[in-house]
């Protein structure tokens, strides 16, 4: 086992329990889903591992490759809110008529808050 192996395996063992909390809260209580998305995590954490160079930083790599890779798994599926109900029966579909100028928030805010 080389150097990068020994402090993959090290971190993992080290963290592990930390990493499957962080999941099935994102994984909204799923742990199977959980358990998946942190191997998946794992899986591509290794592979870049060389790139994380300060071990202080380390969990936070890994915590955006598992908020990364959540936004495309199969957890985000099965999550209570990535399931928007129906609209009710003679609800108006799409977007609502805007009562004021189409103007991003960020423009707004430039002008005083002025519509």
């Amino acid at each position: 086992m080389d150097d990068r192996e020994r402090a993959f395996t090290d971190y993992v063992h080290a963290r592990g329990t930390t990493m499957l909390r962080t999941a099935v809260h994102l994984c909204a209580g799923d742990v199977g889903a959980a358990e998946d998305l942190v191997q998946n995590t794992l899986v591509r954490t290794y592979v870049s591992w060389h790139q994380v160079r300060d071990p202080a930083l380390r969990d936070a790599y890994v915590r955006r490759i598992m908020v990364r890779t959540e936004s495309v798994s199969s957890c985000t599926a099965t999550s209570p809110t990535a399931r928007a109900p129906a609209p009710p029966v003679g609800c108006r579909r799409g977007p609502s008529t805007p009562s004021r100028s189409p103007r991003t928030a960020s423009q707004r805010v430039r002008s005083g808050g002025r519509p």
